[in-house]
């Protein structure tokens, strides 16, 4: 019965020993992250060289895969600031993620943000090829169901339009016209009238 007893008894203190050298390494590297300060300097540079420069400044390891973009270029200038203060900055309006475990860093691409910073308002005129404004007019992102008309002065306004969305404009009677929005938030649109052949009139 003893030996059962006593195998039970090292055990527990070995687990015991374990939990408290968790619980101390865990600490330990919170107790890093807050005490390490950060000074850095950098103007138009990767975001990659940054990390660079903060491993090379610390004990920190930033770990990612190649989703992550880290070759745009940022600017950073700050002094004795803290991991998260410099993340913070030089990931500000990126669609990045970071988790910071000890003295190390995961990175995360955050598609989903990237999506919502390029979505923007876009508007705009229609006008005939006589420069007369068209009232009624329908303008709808292709593939979807969002869409407005134009107003009594053939004005339009689409809020939340991606970048790589297609504007589809059309008018009974006229050519419709599709145009990439790319990095543009206004559209003058001219309408074409319909040729129709005599055999279609037939």
């Amino acid at each position: 019965m003893m030996p059962f007893l006593y195998q039970n008894l090292k055990r527990m203190k070995l687990t015991l020993a374990m939990i408290i050298l968790t619980v101390f390494s865990s600490f330990a590297a919170d107790l890093y992250s807050q005490n390490t300060k950060l000074s850095l300097e950098h103007k138009d540079e990767k975001i990659v060289d940054i990390l660079r420069k903060i491993e090379d400044q610390s004990e920190f390891r930033f770990f990612y895969n190649e989703e992550v973009d880290v070759n745009s270029l940022t600017s950073i200038h700050v002094s004795n600031a803290s991991i998260k203060e410099v993340l913070d900055r030089v990931f500000e309006n990126r669609a990045i993620n970071y988790e910071i475990i000890g003295r190390q860093v995961i990175l995360r691409a955050n598609n989903r943000s990237g999506a919502v910073q390029q979505a923007r308002t876009v508007t705009g005129t229609v006008t005939s090829s006589s420069g007369d404004p068209i009232p009624g007019a329908t303008v709808v992102v292709k593939g979807t169901t969002i869409g407005t008309i134009t107003d009594l002065d053939g004005n339009f306004s689409l809020p939340n339009v991606s970048s790589d969305a297609t504007l589809v404009i059309s008018f009974v009677g006229m050519k419709a016209q599709e145009i990439v929005v790319g990095n543009q938030s206004r559209f003058d649109v001219v309408l074409l009238d319909e040729t129709i052949g005599l055999e279609e009139v037939v």
